[in-house]
């Protein structure tokens, strides 16, 4: 009895390119052989090598959100990210959780246009993932509910955290501001990031102006909704790799 069906999909371990879908050429369990979705480079390993895993179909096309995903998990979220990331879609949630991958560029998608959108759009309406529409949930439910509200953002050395913290404070710097006002707290905390840059980044292997600290910023609103003020507060700063100045 064959261990896969023959035209079925699975998961294949590739050497290079980790988890990604193949489909079955022939599926004895001595060795089963496969042929890889868009290469069509075939392998062929026995059914006991560890190096297939049974996949649904549906993880063929990309999901915004990878809780709609026929499978939930290592193999179908990574190739679900690499689909995206493969037409400039660095955004996707995994329900209220936003994941961003860094595209080492620049992309027209953070424009004032763009606030725009997101700070209008209705409820009924469905946007693309972007930091814009969680940074604007939290905003809203703050106003809705009342209660403080906090956005964590966690990844390792060159994902772009910093960058998505300042975009977050940039969303609010617009939806939030009281132009009224004479002097303008959000335009202060925007420009202490190159500051604190300058005083506490450092070149690693996967980043040039790697932040060596963890930053925590506090933002304070008035009951309408707007910026009065607010703090940053630096921890766990790695002074080993700061070599000068």
């Amino acid at each position: 009895m064959d261990a896969y069906e023959t035209g079925s999909y699975v998961w294949f371990d590739h050497p290079e390119e980790t988890w990604t879908p193949a489909k079955v050429l022939s599926g004895a369990s001595a060795a089963v052989r496969v042929a890889l979705v868009g290469t069509g480079e075939e392998f062929s390993f026995a059914d006991t090598s560890g190096k297939f895993m049974r996949m649904n179909k549906q993880n063929l096309s990309p999901a915004p959100d990878m809780v709609k995903l026929g499978d939930l998990h290592e193999a179908a979220l990574l190739h679900n990210l690499r689909l995206r990331f493969s037409t400039d879609d660095i955004f996707t949630y995994i329900g209220p959780i936003l994941v961003a991958c860094n595209p080492y560029k620049r992309l027209p998608i953070f424009t004032a246009d763009y606030i725009h959108r997101y700070h209008t759009a209705s409820a009924a309406e469905t946007l693309e993932p972007h930091v814009y529409g969680l940074a604007n949930n939290a905003y809203g439910n703050m106003l809705r509910d009342g209660e403080d509200q906090s956005v964590v953002i966690s990844g390792e050395s060159g994902a772009g955290k910093t960058e998505e913290t300042k975009m977050c404070l940039e969303f609010l710097a617009v939806v939030a501001s009281d132009k009224r006002a004479g002097s303008r707290p959000e335009q202060l905390l925007l420009k202490s990031s190159p500051i604190l840059e300058a005083m506490g980044n450092a070149k690693t292997i996967r980043n040039n102006n790697s932040s060596r600290f963890g930053k925590y910023m506090q933002i304070r609103f008035n009951r309408s909704g707007k910026i009065m003020g607010g703090s940053i507060i630096k921890y766990l700063l790695e002074k080993a790799r700061v070599v000068r100045p």
